[in-house]
Parts: C-alpha cells; sequence; structure tokens
C-alpha cells in the first residue's frame, strides 16, 4: 500500500527578500504525482535540479499519473 509524501524546495533569498521560486511535489496515496511550481522562474536564479523530481517518480510503488500545476508561476524566461 503506497502513502502520501511530499518535499519542497525553495530558492535561496536573503533574509529581508522573498524566495523567488518554490517547487513542491506531492506523491499521493493513488499513485500520482502532483508538481508545483510557483514564483519567478528565471534562468538568473539557480533554479532547481530537476533530482527532487525524479527521486519521487523513481519510488514505489511506480507513479501512474503526473499532474502539473503551474499557476503560482508569475514569470518565466
Amino acid at each position: 500500500m503506497s502513502q502520501s509524501a511530499m518535499s519542497e524546495v525553495r530558492s535561496a533569498a536573503g533574509p529581508d527578500a522573498p524566495a523567488p521560486w518554490r517547487l513542491i511535489v506531492e506523491r499521493s496515496a493513488d499513485d500520482a504525482l502532483l508538481v508545483r511550481v510557483a514564483g519567478r522562474w528565471q534562468m538568473r536564479d539557480s533554479l532547481p535540479d530537476a533530482a527532487e523530481v525524479c527521486r519521487h517518480l523513481d519510488a514505489d510503488p511506480p507513479v501512474r499519473r503526473t499532474l502539473c500545476d503551474a499557476r503560482g508561476v508569475t514569470e518565466w524566461d
């Protein structure tokens, strides 16, 4: 039986600056993977490696469907 799992990665920001981007990866009990992205996704902001998403994709049991939620993205290049 699968269990829900979640990871969150945020960009490094100074004490007074908001994080420019955010990545949340959620694995649900029904073997779905939800990838949420928010904020500013620009190359100059040292975007995250795909390894966090791949880690969830490689887990058992296999992912049966993948969903992406980019409603929170404010800028991209």
